[in-house]
């Protein structure tokens, strides 16, 4: 009868998960997916999926559970918005090179032209 009631909760879980992930789908189709960021409907759909299920964790008392799915999560996302940032600086930098390179380029062919 245990086994019953505990997949009566995941069943609850997975249900919650779809209804969550759903009403993200329509806040990004109601905003335009231009208007958020790709990494903050990521985060949305994770959020979506990991709230339910840290809940049933929560109820079951897998503390343990709990606590390893939202460290590799917090990781996960530091990574993801790290490589974002450095490849933001990156990019950056790269034109601010090529704008210096133009730069020269245009002030030699001036001189030539003259």
């Amino acid at each position: 009868m245990a086994d019953l009631a505990r997949i009566g909760q995941m069943l609850a879980t997975a249900f919650v998960a779809g209804l969550l992930l759903a009403l993200e789908h329509l806040v990004v189709k109601f905003f335009g997916r231009d208007q958020l960021h790709r990494t903050v409907r990521y985060m949305m759909g994770i959020l979506a999926l990991y709230l339910p299920f840290s809940v049933l964790l929560m109820i079951w008392s897998d503390w343990w559970a709990l606590a390893a799915l939202w460290m590799v999560t917090v990781m996960g996302g530091l990574v993801v918005v790290g490589f974002y940032g450095i490849g933001y600086i990156w990019i950056e930098w790269w034109r601010h090179v090529e704008e210096k390179e133009r730069e020269a380029l245009d002030e030699q062919t001036r001189k030539k032209n003259g």
